[in-house]
């Protein structure tokens, strides 16, 4: 009977490390945070890093050339995606929540440890899902036509869709289409933003610069800055 090759014996230290933070960072959201959100974001990892591994498919998690060329890329993608949505939002204003603790080990784990292990988890399961699956195309994608239409079409729309619900605050599909007629500038950021790391991982051929800037860029919304 024919098995499926499963991978996890061939992941690098660093496939490895990054995949072992992600699921610690599930747990932590489980017990601690949202169990409603780690139940969604675990259809996402099982989907983007365990059926990969059991189908033998590549992580794209790698340093690349080099380390400091990858995190190169996730600052350089960090910074395009705050620039973007300061301007898309510069029409509408943005919030943020301030934090008050009178507990410093509170403070250390609410402001850094939580966000952290938090950011990495919806990091690597929304980049192995959206951008991975980009990734899986272009690999074998005939023109560049159809590799942009699917970096569009996955990693924007799609990206950008999956998140609207929560955005808007909407029930159901129908409200979710009417509040973004109403205020594209969320659902524009979120395109944006999946667009800007499509772009980055297809040019680098890798996920690990779009884990780094996804993952600092909700650390920051985390933590409220």
């Amino acid at each position: 009977m024919y098995r499926y090759p499963f991978r996890t014996a061939n992941w690098s230290l660093l496939e490895k490390t990054v995949v072992a933070l992600a699921g610690i960072g599930w747990l932590y959201v489980f017990i601690y945070d949202n169990p409603t959100v780690a139940i969604f974001y675990s259809g996402l990892f099982v989907f983007s890093v365990v059926i990969r591994a059991i189908a033998g498919m590549p992580l794209w998690i790698s340093w690349g050339d080099s380390p400091i060329k990858t995190i190169f890329y996730g600052i350089f993608c960090l910074l395009v995606l705050l620039v973007t949505n300061s301007i898309i939002y510069s029409f509408t204003g943005a919030f943020s929540l301030p934090f008050t603790t009178s507990s410093t080990a509170l403070l250390i784990e609410s402001q850094i440890f939580a966000p952290l292990i938090r950011a990495i988890f919806i990091a690597v399961a929304e980049e192995e899902t959206f951008r991975g699956i980009v990734l899986d195309y272009v690999k074998e994608t005939p023109t560049k036509a159809d590799e942009y239409f699917v970096l569009i079409a996955v990693s924007g729309v799609g990206f950008s869709l999956a998140h609207a619900r929560a955005w808007y605050g909407s029930t159901t599909i129908s409200a979710v289409f009417s509040s973004i007629a109403l205020n594209p500038a969320p659902f524009m950021v979120g395109v944006m933003g999946g667009v800007i790391l499509g772009l980055v991982s297809v040019k680098a051929r890798n996920l690990m610069p779009a884990i780094i800037a996804h993952a600092a860029y909700d650390f920051l919304a985390f933590t409220g800055r």
